[in-house]
């Protein structure tokens, strides 16, 4: 695959796609197990590490969920921020900010939320998507 392609999957299956509680890796066809394989190797799982923050996260969102924020954990400090999704947009690199903005605005309009993980130790910043689940409709 070419970089671009790749770049494009790793943003797509990036996701975990969570209902407020339980969380559900979505891989869509068996045929691209292979090339999810070398594309999921890439990445970092932190969903232990979300589960560590899921009561902060959660508070955060609970107060400032109607401003439809971007939730930040920051790995190197411990800390949870709920920040101005417009501001924490404008502040990704030209490269993703156009597709994650589109993204945002999806997951905003179905009530869902954005959660970033920053470890500036490795040099990640990675996010994760979180899906009300029916009974929360």
């Amino acid at each position: 695959m070419t970089g671009r392609v790749e770049r494009l999957f790793l943003l797509i299956f990036s996701r975990a796609l969570v209902s407020f509680g339980h969380l559900h890796w979505c891989i869509p066809c068996p045929h691209l197990n292979s090339v999810l394989g070398r594309i999921m190797a890439k990445m970092t799982d932190y969903t232990e590490l979300i589960s560590e923050f899921w009561p902060t996260v959660m508070l955060a969102w609970d107060e400032h969920g109607d401003k439809n924020p971007i939730i930040e954990c920051d790995v190197d400090t411990r800390k949870v921020l709920a920040m101005p999704a417009k501001e924490y947009l404008a502040g990704l690199s030209e490269r993703t900010r156009e597709a994650t903005q589109r993204n945002f605005e999806e997951i905003s309009a179905n009530g869902g939320m954005m959660v970033f993980i920053r470890d500036d130790r490795n040099r990640i910043l990675q996010s994760y998507v979180f899906m009300p689940s029916e009974e929360d409709s």
